[in-house]
């Protein structure tokens, strides 16, 4: 037997070493946990012919995990958080003042000198009585209560993660 050659498909042997090393660069590259970004619509399985993947983190912002933060939002992988409107709670809100308005003929916006003035109040539903003159102070109202956006300047582009 020695000294006898085995016909060989060279054709088939490329064919075959080529698919190892594209796939093992592939395994590289792109292991199962592995983030794609792309602005192209179309699945990275299209594109790079291998693999299964999920579209990840519809309409939210990439934050960076921090390991040494106690947060649990932001030291944990895949977590998410966060609200794209938000309504402010009375205790969110910044400290402010608002106008002051009296029934006082000649004084329509009242100073902390006219309040000072006043000998004696009665608080009910915002409204403050001068006992003394028989008139009404009004705190004016401001603000509509509405949510306002609360989103960071943003670019937006397809992110897949590579599950499988």
């Amino acid at each position: 037997m020695l000294g006898k050659s085995i016909p060989i498909d060279m054709s088939q042997v490329i064919e075959a070493v080529t698919a190892a090393v594209q796939k093992d660069l592939f395994e590289k590259h792109y292991p199962i946990g592995h983030i794609y970004l792309t602005t192209s619509d179309k699945n990275p399985a299209e594109l790079l012919g291998n693999g299964t993947w999920e579209r990840i983190a519809k309409g939210r912002a990439l934050v960076g995990v921090d390991p040494d933060s106690n947060d649990e939002k932001i030291n944990t992988v895949c977590s998410t958080f966060g609200e794209a409107e938000v309504a402010l709670t009375v205790e969110q809100m910044p400290a402010h003042s608002h106008k002051v308005f009296s029934g006082w003929q000649g004084v329509s916006e009242v100073t902390a000198q006219t309040i000072d003035s006043v000998y004696y109040r009665q608080q009910t539903n915002h409204q403050y009585r001068d006992m003394a003159k028989g008139s009404n102070l009004f705190i004016q109202n401001t603000g509509g209560g509405e949510a306002h956006e609360n989103c960071q300047p943003s670019y937006t582009c397809n992110i897949w993660r590579r599950i499988a």
